[in-house]
């Protein structure tokens, strides 16, 4: 994609910031409503419940005397209770005094025995400024209603204040919390960006250096950790893979050397040249030199092929195969039962080669080639008389290109990456390859498949 196309990068600091605010601010808002709405109520409510305190203090203040007429206690009021009305049953106001206060109500004469029964309390409405709850008292056969409200005003005085109060606080707090998101996350992510200038200055020439460790046990660490270890890894990797590089140019070059050294000696003197001597001289080393790339070819398919197609493959018959081959030395093969394995069937069977020619390469009289099952394992032994390897050697000749001091000659030694192969074609199938010491006092190579 070309660089004037590219979309333009948004900051993992930038992205925190604005998921954190956004998330915070959405909840404060919702949560300040909310705050409101409650509020709100409960402030109705006692407005509510003081009108209809002063209500019934009112009514518990009626009481028919004597002579018929309708008295009024002092009762106790609300401090916040705008006034009680007294109307007849045509709605018409008797008496009205604010409270709190002593009012006498002079009404109709009636029977002194009559009683006054005061109804049910019902909220009613008188406008969007006040609250006000009223109930209807019977003296006889006269109706009349006694109503008490309640202003809500100062609610809604107080209400504007505390929304008011919100609205500035609310913008002031979220550019807060954004602020304190974007130093806190600037704080975290400080090893990121140092991870980051240094990967960037590191190249194929200085896989040596590392990343900065932060302290703690985050996962910041645990990244720089990781990226340690693959930086690690990818030294090794360039090192073998410079080391064989150098390894296989001088191998490839000897037999090339040779060859040409064999053919300008005869061209200087073709009349005394022993030309058939000189191409079987040439033929032996490029039968060398092609050994040696096929062995070559083998490893980089083998570390290229990171998920190879496995299938089943009849080991035992495999292990009897490559006994059968000509060998220098009588090969002999004891296997009790048939064992399948999973595997790539050549890369098998190049190993199991391997192996076993190596031991007849270098034993004295005999080889014996031994195949078990168990634990979950095929197992693979290869035993020599030959004079062994010495213990601080016997991880090193799985190495490219290592000839241990007995076979240091190409005739005998090979260029050094048969057991290489071995160990590589072991890795890719979950196997490995160890060596002991054989009971006929040679080497004994055991090499493990997974069942």
């Amino acid at each position: 994609m070309k660089r004037g196309l590219e979309r333009p990068r948004t900051g993992v600091r930038l992205r925190i910031v604005a998921a954190v605010t956004a998330v915070f601010g959405v909840g404060a808002i919702v949560l300040a409503v909310a705050l409101l709405s409650v509020v709100e109520s409960q402030l109705v409510d006692e407005r509510f419940e003081a009108a209809e305190a002063d209500l019934n203090a009112y009514l518990d203040g009626l009481e028919v005397v004597e002579n018929g007429d309708v008295a009024m206690a002092a009762p106790t009021a609300s401090p916040f209770t705008r006034r009680v009305v007294v109307v007849d049953e045509f709605g018409q106001p008797i008496s009205a005094g604010d409270m709190p206060g002593s009012t006498a109500i002079e009404l109709a004469p009636v029977d002194g025995s009559s009683a006054l029964v005061a109804g049910q309390i019902q909220e009613v409405d008188l406008g969007d400024d006040v609250v006000a709850v009223s109930s209807s008292i019977s003296i006889g056969s006269e109706q009349f209603t006694v109503t008490a409200a309640n202003p809500l005003q100062p609610v809604l005085d107080s209400l504007d204040t505390v929304r008011t109060a919100l609205w500035v606080a609310l913008p002031l707090l979220i550019a807060l919390v954004g602020g304190l998101t974007y130093y806190v996350s600037g704080r975290a992510l400080r090893p990121v960006r140092a991870i980051t200038s240094r990967v960037r200055e590191i190249d194929d020439q200085r896989l040596a250096e590392r990343v900065p460790e932060p302290a703690g046990s985050d996962e910041i660490r645990d990244l720089a950790v990781t990226m340690n270890g693959m930086l690690d890894r990818l030294e090794i990797a360039q090192r073998r893979q410079r080391q064989l590089a150098a390894d296989a140019s001088h191998e490839l070059r000897s037999p090339v050397a040779a060859s040409r050294t064999q053919l300008e000696v005869a061209l200087a003197r073709p009349d005394d040249a022993d030309w058939p001597a000189t191409a079987a001289a040439v033929l032996d080393e490029t039968e060398h030199l092609g050994t040696l790339i096929d062995d070559l070819l083998v490893l980089a398919r083998l570390e290229a092929d990171e998920h190879p197609e496995f299938v089943e493959v009849d080991l035992d018959d495999v292990v009897r195969t490559e006994a059968q081959r000509p060998h220098a030395v009588p090969v002999s093969v004891s296997i009790n039962r048939p064992v399948r394995i999973s595997g790539v069937p050549n890369q098998v069977q190049r190993a199991i080669r391997n192996v076993v020619d190596n031991a007849a390469r270098h034993a004295s009289t005999s080889v014996d080639v031994g195949l078990v099952e168990g634990d979950g394992w095929a197992v693979v032994t290869v035993d020599d008389d030959g004079p062994g390897i010495a213990e601080d050697d016997r991880q090193r000749v799985f190495d490219r290109f290592v000839r241990l001091d007995e076979a240091r000659d190409r005739e005998r030694g090979g260029a050094g990456l048969g057991l290489a192969i071995v160990a590589e074609v072991a890795r890719t199938h979950g196997g490995d390859i160890e060596i002991g010491e054989s009971p006929t006092g040679g080497a004994q190579l055991t090499l493990r498949f997974p069942l």
